[in-house]
């Protein structure tokens, strides 16, 4: 099975919008987890995102942020 991507985002931040729309227009399969930014999850700056921000890509073991 293909790795699929992994989208971090928050449905009000609009760079999360802009990079759902842009996987949309692609057609990429991806994984949306909605990330609560009054209550950041303590694992999200760990291990996704050190700056603790939206959006965030991660696949196949790379990760990618806007900070």
């Amino acid at each position: 099975m293909p790795e699929r991507i992994t989208l971090y985002s928050a449905k009000i931040c609009p760079s999360s919008q802009r990079v759902e729309i842009a996987l949309a227009e692609a057609k990429a399969q991806f994984t949306r987890y909605e990330i609560d930014l009054q209550n950041k999850p303590e694992w999200y700056a760990l291990k996704v995102n050190p700056a603790s921000k939206v959006p965030a890509i991660a696949y196949g073991g790379m990760r990618a942020f806007f900070s």
